[in-house]
Formats: C-alpha cells, sequence, structure tokens
C-alpha cells in the first residue's frame, strides 16, 4: 500500500504519469456518425451534434435513450467484426 493509495481513499482518484488518459465521450466520425460514452447526458449529445433529441424523466443520458427511449436504436457491429 503506498501513500497515493491512502490519499485516493480518502479524496479520490489522483491523476499521475502513470494513468492513462480517458478518452473522449464523444467522438464525431463523420456527419452521419458518432462514437459515444452511454454517460453522455442528452443537453451535451444535442449540443455538440445540433440534435433536438427530446429529454425525458425517464433518461438523461445516451445509454438512458437506448434503453428506456420511443423506439430502439441501431447499434453498429464492432469494428473488428466479432457479434
Amino acid at each position: 500500500m503506498t501513500v497515493e493509495d491512502v490519499i485516493e481513499e480518502i479524496v479520490g482518484d489522483i491523476a499521475d504519469e502513470y494513468d492513462k488518459p480517458e478518452p473522449e465521450p464523444m467522438m464525431v466520425i463523420d456527419e452521419t456518425a458518432a462514437e459515444l460514452d452511454g454517460r453522455v447526458y442528452i443537453d451535451d449529445l444535442n449540443d455538440a451534434l445540433k440534435l433536438k433529441i427530446p429529454e425525458d424523466e425517464d433518461f438523461d443520458s445516451a445509454a438512458g435513450l437506448l434503453r428506456n427511449g420511443p423506439s430502439p436504436v441501431p447499434v453498429a457491429p464492432p469494428r473488428d467484426g466479432a457479434l
């Protein structure tokens, strides 16, 4: 156990030179596609992609929209071809 481990238990994660950077939560691929983290809020998604996805009390994130939205949204297969 290190001093950093003890401090992180008290105050939360501490970024240092050994931590890998987190990937961007949203990456626009082209004008018809984007790859995003399910935790991206609908407000942020609407602002970044100039969309008008209505907000609902059943969901406030992209993952919530997929799970509880008005209709299923198709999901692209993984890039490596595996299902």
